[in-house]
């Protein structure tokens, strides 16, 4: 390019000048850079105009035309390419005019004036009969299958593209190529095939990056984007936006930058970040408006009205939709026709305006299949099923259900197969026809446990959680529990809980050994490979409906792929069974037959130890309990939960928690708005008015929970056994609720019984699988932040108390007290030695906003340092199940999400291998907690089970500050935060 400048110097030849300005243009042009562009193709019009060479005159307004298209101004775009094809006619070149006129074609494409579009691509189809320039025929072909495509008839634009796509690759056209690649890719986008799609926008890719084409780049970057948000990637989607975003806006480009911040309205409506989306919706319509792009703003339009749907602007929203349908009837858009008349029908359901949604939705079927759009035509059917479901009318609905699946099937969308047979399954429920509803729904979450367990990018993850796995298992639980197999229901309410755990994408490794990491290696490489079938499913279907491949091919390949789908969920399920017996002691579910859980459970049940395992069904509020006993059948008991005082009591006991924390300062606070002396005397007097009223307000918490999770029937059945030991598996709200303060007959549950929880049966089974060995090393941690934050003198007491039981019991402990407790020694020596007993008193965090963050606090080289929970597996291996003391506050605590996954430092302490924990609900006093753990261990080395020993130091506590409650003590606090996770004997 310099030496054409250089030249450009030398020389005074007008025509030959023009040339080379010409050419430079083109040079900007191919490199985005538009604006630079236009300079030269102007400087080249003076040149030409000068020597009156019109077939190169025509040729520089066709470019510069192209340009002021690139950049939005279609009217100048307009203008130029009148006065290139007047030209052009007057000196009868064929080729030119084609061009002029294939561009024109475009233009009006773009601007959504398909009929006149289609006008100047009929004119040049004619053309092309007498002309023989490759490049210009693949060009045009490419044109018209683009508006093919843009019109929803999408087998014409296959046909058209992979015409173009023949031409390019033959003369070598690298760009026209790299264009079809990324239109087909939008064809199949369209259709639902985002794996395929996908495919195709890569190979445009690597053609564009090795011509450096920004525009192009950015507009497959765009494209990548879509499809990965589709298949729910939303990070990658949006980085992916970002970088588009970056690229385009350096070129110019208005239509492509509109585009992107309409698509990354969409990714924020999902996200429900509504007034982001509204404002790049926003954003995206100015622009498409200030370059008159109707079908730009049809999307638009679209869009902001699902927006305001979302968030109840019932007249906007229909405002929107019909401005929306008002433009996609003016282009003849049939699929903007089509998807708006969904949206109309979806705002009319939620309006309970059934019959105008009913009646939009067979317009929309008729529509998409016209155009032959399979993906639109099962959701559609699959919609009218809901519609018809909602009015009652099921043995209609279940036909239009049947069409969908069948659809569904054939074209290899395995999303639309799991709802609709979830859709089928509610109506048999309806029906109480619980057999066929649990055939259904078990066939369901076959294809979404496949889907759940494959690596990330799966197919429509996102579309997928909306109808999650959880909810169909919970319908699973209630099918069962209709039929009476209890214990079905027992092993799929099993099966729920710490579903999230066989995420190997959340598993920490540093510190796992070869052979857990080996493992999960082979099987992810089985999960790649069930991916990657599956897509060759979809391709081959999709192949079939190209005519590229016979009926024959397609039944002999199907066949072929479906048995090699099964063969590798075989292998899924053996690796996953073999983790599960070969690595126990990590505590994690993994998927498999869920009845193999319960019958390992029974095999280590002993007697008078009773489970009672909670579910709670949030689609119908009702609490199940699994009542799990030696030598007995499962019992079930099935109540309905009353939401309000439910409430109330998790209100209430937040209430109290809070004040409890905040009590020292509204002591001090209180002194003050009463202007009373602040002393010790004053203090304690105010602490006992507040610890009696919280003393009062937690025992009517313990007393009105008791409703909620031991209603008189369990109540009855308790009182007619001998319960040596009680283990509860909590559900969802009851991890973190003190379920040792319940009050049973007026005595507390923690008092009552040998009490003790796990998070699921897995992890109890994992406890009693780790090999027993007699305690002989101990660790003990103690006021590790002495000198640094606020003095615990008492757990630098406690510590040095158990160092001193433990060492008189014969165990070999190592103290880190104080000073001594840095952390990378206390990772060090657990790193070097397997300990029986660790024992930790000192601060702890709990944080409710990121809970794998909440943590321990060490100190390291004179300085504050935190052992965060989701660090704890990278550091330290607990695989030989200690048992683990955390006496710090709010140990305990943990965020549950749905399936009663639980989050928080407990998680970390679970995933490093330690399934038998005692840790705490609350923040606990120093004097009080130091005596507690004097009594446990006593007890513990009189050879008492764990939670036999918890419950006598808990009485003991009840004891002394009950009776002394005159002397400003106060009880619960100071027992009821204490619960053991594990192994109760």
């Amino acid at each position: 390019m310099l030496h054409s400048q250089k030249l450009l110097v030398e020389i005074d030849d007008s025509e030959l000048e023009g040339v080379i300005f010409n050419n430079l243009g083109n040079i900007y042009s191919e490199w985005g850079k538009y604006i630079q562009a236009i300079e030269y193709y102007n400087k080249a019009l003076n040149s030409l105009k000068k020597v009156d060479n019109k077939k190169e005159v025509a040729n520089t307004l066709n470019n510069i035309a192209s340009i002021n298209s690139q950049l939005g101004e279609m009217k100048k775009a307009r203008i130029n390419y009148d006065l290139a094809l007047e030209i052009s006619r007057k000196i009868g070149d064929k080729g030119l005019v084609s061009i002029i006129i294939s561009n024109l074609g475009a233009l009006f494409q773009d601007l959504g004036d398909y009929k006149k579009a289609q006008e100047y691509f009929s004119e040049v189809e004619v053309i092309l009969e007498e002309v023989k320039n490759l490049r210009l025929k693949s060009g045009i072909f490419l044109a018209i299958g683009d508006l093919n495509q843009k019109q929803g008839n999408y087998k014409m634009a296959k046909s058209f593209i992979k015409r173009s796509l023949e031409l390019s690759k033959k003369a070598g056209f690298r760009k026209t190529e790299a264009s079809c690649y990324n239109n087909l890719g939008g064809i199949y986008y369209h259709q639902g095939n985002f794996g395929k799609a996908i495919e195709y926008y890569y190979k445009a890719q690597e053609i564009q990056y090795a011509l450096k084409n920004a525009r192009e780049i950015g507009a497959t970057l765009n494209n990548l984007a879509l499809s990965n948000f589709h298949l729910g990637n939303i990070d990658q989607s949006l980085q992916k936006y970002q970088e588009s975003l970056s690229l385009v806006e350096e070129t110019g480009d208005k239509l492509g930058v509109a585009t992107i911040l309409d698509n990354i309205g969409n990714v924020f409506h999902v996200m429900a970040n509504y007034n982001e989306a509204l404002e790049y919706h926003e954003r995206a319509l100015k622009i498409f408006t200030e370059i008159e792009n109707k079908e730009g703003q049809g999307r638009v339009y679209n869009n902001l009205g699902s927006v305001f749907q979302k968030i109840k602007q019932y007249t906007d929203a229909m405002e929107y939709f019909n401005k929306s349908m008002e433009i996609s009837n003016l282009l003849n858009d049939r699929k903007g026709i089509a998807s708006t008349l969904d949206n109309i029908a979806s705002l009319f359901k939620q309006q309970k305006k059934f019959d105008e949604a009913y009646e939009r939705l067979i317009t929309s079927l008729k529509i998409r299949k016209e155009i032959q759009d399979l993906l639109g035509v099962s959701t559609v059917l699959n919609n009218i099923g809901n519609f018809l479901s909602l009015t009652k009318k099921f043995s209609v609905a279940l036909k239009y259900y049947r069409k969908s699946l069948k659809l569904s099937k054939k074209i290899g969308n395995k999303i639309g197969e799991a709802t609709t047979l979830l859709n089928i399954a509610d109506i048999h429920i309806v029906q109480r026809n619980y057999s066929k509803a649990l055939k259904q729904l078990k066939e369901s979450f076959k294809i979404k446990d496949i889907l759940d367990s494959l690596p990330p990018l799966s197919i429509m993850r996102t579309e997928m959680r909306e109808n999650s796995s959880i909810q169909i298992l919970n319908k699973i639980v209630s099918c069962c529990i209709e039929l009476n197999k209890i214990g079905e229901a027992l092993a799929y309410s099993e099966y729920i809980k710490g579903r999230e755990m066989i995420n190997y994408g959340e598993i920490h490794k540093g510190s796992i050994n070869e052979d857990f990491k080996n493992h999960v290696e082979r099987l992810n490489q089985v999960k790649e490979h069930i991916q990657r079938t599956l897509l060759k499913i979809s391709r081959i279907r999709s192949d079939y409906e190209d005519e590229i491949i016979s009926k024959k091919h397609l039944d002999s390949k199907m066949e072929f792929l479906l048995q090699r789908l099964e063969n590798l969920n075989k292998q899924r399920k053996i690796l996953q069974d073999e983790m599960r017996i070969k690595f126990p002691s990590k505590g994690i579910i993994f998927p498999s037959d869920p009845l193999v859980i319960v019958k390992e459970f029974k095999e280590i049940l002993i007697k008078d130890w009773m489970i009672l395992e909670y579910h709670h069904n949030i689609l119908t509020n009702e609490m199940y309990i699994f009542i799990i006993e030696k030598k007995q059948n499962i019992k079930i008991i099935k109540y309905k939960i009353d939401e309000e005082k439910f409430t109330a009591i998790k209100k209430n006991l937040v209430r109290v928690l809070n004040e409890y924390q905040n009590i020292r300062i509204n002591i001090l606070n209180h002194l003050i708005s009463k202007n009373v002396p602040i002393n010790q005397e004053n203090v304690q007097k105010e602490f006992k008015w507040h610890n009696n009223a919280l003393e009062e307000r937690f025992r009517k918490i313990g007393k009105n929970s008791s409703e909620i999770y031991f209603p008189i029937e369990l109540i009855k059945y308790l009182d007619s056994k001998e319960i040596s030991f009680l283990t509860i598996v909590p559900t969802g709200f009851m991890h973190n609720f003190p379920l040792e303060t319940i009050l049973i007959r007026n005595e507390y549950l923690g008092l009552k019984y040998n009490f003790s929880r796990t998070f699921n049966l897995q992890t109890l089974v994992s406890s009693f699988k780790t090999k027993e060995r007699n305690a002989t090393r101990a660790l003990v941690v103690g006021n590790p932040t002495e000198g640094i934050t606020s003095s615990l003198l008492d757990a630098k007491k406690e510590a040095e108390y158990i160092v001193d039981i433990l060492e008189r019991n014969k165990l070999k402990v190592e103290p880190l007290i104080g000073k001594e407790a840095n952390l990378s020694d206390f990772i060090e020596l657990l790193r070097k030695n397997k300990y029986q007993i660790i024992h930790f008193a000192g601060h702890a965090m709990f944080n409710g906003d990121n809970p794998e963050l909440s943590s321990l606090i060490f100190r390291e080289s004179g300085e504050i340092i935190n052992l965060y929970g989701n660090m704890i597996p990278l550091d330290i291996n607990l695989d030989n199940n200690p048992l683990l003391i955390l006496s710090a506050c709010e140990t305990g605590l943990v965020v549950t999400k749905v399936g009663d996954e639980v989050y928080g430092l407990t998680r970390g302490i679970v995933e490093a291998g330690c399934t038998n924990t005692i840790l705490t609900g609350w923040k606990i006093l120093d004097d009080s907690t130091r005596e507690f753990f004097q009594v446990f261990y006593n007890e513990l080395f009189n050879q008492k089970p764990i939670s036999e020993a918890l419950r006598d130091a808990r009485y003991f506590i009840y004891e002394k500050y009950t009776q002394e409650r005159n002397k400003n003590n106060h009880s619960i606090i100071r027992w009821g935060a204490f619960r053991h996770y594990g192994k109760p004997f």
